[in-house]
């Protein structure tokens, strides 16, 4: 890499690394739009996707061309270095004739990797920007800094060309640009207006922000208010006259991150930043202090993707701050309720609650791995716990990824939490498990049939519910029926033992197999 030392070379170097990230995150967000959904709205203007591919390909094209085709040249030797290390980790892997590589993957990890040396993440802010020569070296950390008249002073007396005036106008321009945007932004007087924001001379509602998460050696989720709501507590402002996106956060919330997510409301994507303390002029985000002692943080737009559901267990944020946490999600099958319609389940989510907490104006949906909402067929709410049941398709396998998701439409805020479902057990599994011990006893009942005193014990803490169905008896290789039993009327409670009694046929010299759950008996007359 090559040290600047060229003052005005140095600025247009400045200059040239900006359009390099502007180029390189245009392209990613390119990808993320052919990777959409058809008709997908975008988050921030509600315009059409083909509306937001021509707008960021008009933003491409209003690079220098000759620029542009020697940062088309550096992301093609790294799309093929990026293509060559994932085919040799394939061969390595033992799949020489594999699926052919994604060529949209192939680009994202190009793109994210020659991102990340620009702004020089691995390099305590060293960024790398490709020149005509070569590549160069710049302070991506302290790119907001204007250098003051000595560092233009060139050798003799040329006069500078008109279009290196204007360049440095332009650059001086932006760093006091950069030192306005860096003052506190008062908030909005109550009920004051944002102006009105106009897309093709049409109104629309501008994206509003709802959740912020700061991550550093801890991770914080705070819900975001108006700026002069947020003042105090785990909450986050909002100013919504300002630009860039302008938030404040709790000091102690905001010390050590290094990077942060702002959400929307129901599906809106995500947006990813970096974040640093250091003054940046093309900042896409400023969090500054809500107490108003402290250093503002600067982020630079990273990503934009879908809602982060969170573990179970884990404690989300609504509106109000209040936090609310799922605890469990389990299913219970027709092994376990009959009454359950044909080739369905039920789904049970159990959730922790704040003291007094009121569902009503809020919605709890299932989202099934295939995208649609369940929403649920029964809630019951105590004092501190929540429990939602939902009728789902009856699953035969495990499930990788279901949603529990919480909306709250007058906030606007959207939780989600994320976790594997367990099928529920067949009848044999749930008998297995439930059954601690079966004994039988056997008497002559007459010449052809026997009497048998089955001694029952449930070893689950939950009750148990038999039938004589459940009782195998197999004679002679032939099934044999067995009429409704009145001890079994009612299920076992829990840790019960309970005596039951029938009689079969059962000829002499023949042999009577009795099963139940995993217990079988042998009986011979």
């Amino acid at each position: 890499m090559r040290n600047l030392h060229d003052a005005a070379f140095q600025e247009q170097a400045i200059a040239q690394w900006r359009d390099w990230r502007r180029f390189l995150t245009l392209n990613l967000q390119l990808i993320d739009l052919r990777a959409a959904p058809a008709g997908e709205i975008a988050f921030e203007l509600g315009d059409s996707s083909a509306e937001r591919e021509h707008a960021i390909k008009a933003q491409l094209a209003a690079i220098p061309a000759d620029v542009r085709a020697l940062f088309g040249r550096m992301l093609e030797d790294r799309r093929s270095q990026v293509q060559a290390t994932l085919a040799a980790e394939r061969r390595a892997a033992g799949d020489p004739r594999g699926q052919p590589l994604d060529a949209d993957e192939v680009e994202r990890t190009a793109l994210a990797a020659l991102l990340d040396e620009a702004q020089g993440l691995a390099t305590q802010g060293i960024g790398q920007v490709p020149m005509a020569d070569g590549w160069y070296d710049v302070d991506a950390a302290q790119l907001g800094d204007v250098p003051d008249e000595s560092r233009y002073q060139l050798a003799g007396t040329r006069r500078l060309p008109l279009q290196r005036i204007v360049m440095i106008a332009v650059v001086l321009l932006a760093g006091g640009l950069a030192i306005w945007l860096t003052r506190p932004v008062r908030a909005l007087p109550a009920g004051a207006a944002a102006a009105e924001v106009l897309v093709n001379d049409q109104p629309i509602t501008p994206w509003q922000p709802y959740t912020l998460d700061l991550i550093g050696a801890h991770h914080v989720t705070l819900p975001v208010l108006a700026a002069e709501a947020a003042a105090a507590g785990e909450r986050a402002g909002w100013q919504p006259g300002a630009w860039p996106l302008t938030l404040c956060a709790p000091p102690e919330a905001l010390a050590g991150a290094t990077s942060a997510r702002v959400g929307g409301s129901g599906d809106m994507p995500v947006r990813s930043y970096t974040i640093t303390d250091s003054v940046l002029a093309a900042a896409d985000l400023i969090i500054e202090p809500c107490s108003g002692a402290g250093t503002p943080r600067y982020g630079l737009f990273q990503s934009a993707g879908p809602l982060v559901p969170q573990a179970l267990g884990a404690a989300g944020r609504l509106s109000d701050g209040r936090s609310l946490t799922l605890r469990t999600l389990t299913t219970i099958g027709p092994a376990q309720d009959p009454t359950l319609p044909p080739a369905t389940m039920q789904v049970v989510a159990v959730a922790d609650t704040p003291a007094q907490f009121d569902w009503a104006h809020l919605s709890a949906a299932l989202r099934w791995p295939d995208g649609s909402d369940i929403l649920p067929t029964d809630t019951s709410v105590d004092a501190a716990t929540a429990t939602f049941r939902y009728l789902a398709p009856l699953a035969a396998q495990p499930l990788e990824a279901v949603q529990w998701r919480v909306s709250d439409p007058s906030g606007g805020a959207l939780l989600a939490w994320q976790a594997p479902l367990a099928p529920p057990p067949t009848r044999a599994q749930l008998l297995a498990g439930a059954l601690a011990d079966v004994q039988v006893q056997a008497v002559r009942a007459g010449p052809d049939s026997i009497r048998l005193t089955l001694a029952i014990e449930n070893g689950s803490p939950g009750q148990l519910a038999l039938s004589a169905a459940d009782i195998g008896a197999t004679l002679a290789g032939r099934r044999l029926e067995i009429a409704p039993i009145e001890a079994l009327r009612t299920p076992l409670a829990a840790h019960e033992s309970r005596s039951v009694e029938l009689v079969l046929a059962l000829p002499a010299h023949q042999t009577l197999v009795l099963t139940l759950g995993s217990f079988a008996f042998e009986i011979t007359a």
